[in-house]
């Protein structure tokens, strides 16, 4: 089975999981810029992770919508 055969249900799982996913990292992200100074090496690598992982939730966001298109309707 290829991934554009994949049933709604296996779909819906993997977009709820990475979605839980980025939440953390976002999270551990923005708590660990926020304990840092600006200037400190590090935060710059810190915001590219938080700018990576809001690209990457619209990219769930648009597999949420695919998911929602191959739900049958009630």
């Amino acid at each position: 089975m290829d991934s554009h055969n994949l049933p709604p249900d296996s779909l819906r799982k993997i977009v709820h999981d990475l979605n839980g996913e980025l939440f953390l990292i976002r999270g551990y992200a923005d708590l660990t810029l926020g304990k840092i100074e600006a200037h400190n090496p590090i935060a710059e690598n810190i915001r590219k992770i938080i700018r990576r992982t809001d690209e990457l939730e619209n990219i769930v966001q648009n597999l949420r919508r695919k998911q929602q298109a191959l739900e049958p309707e009630n």
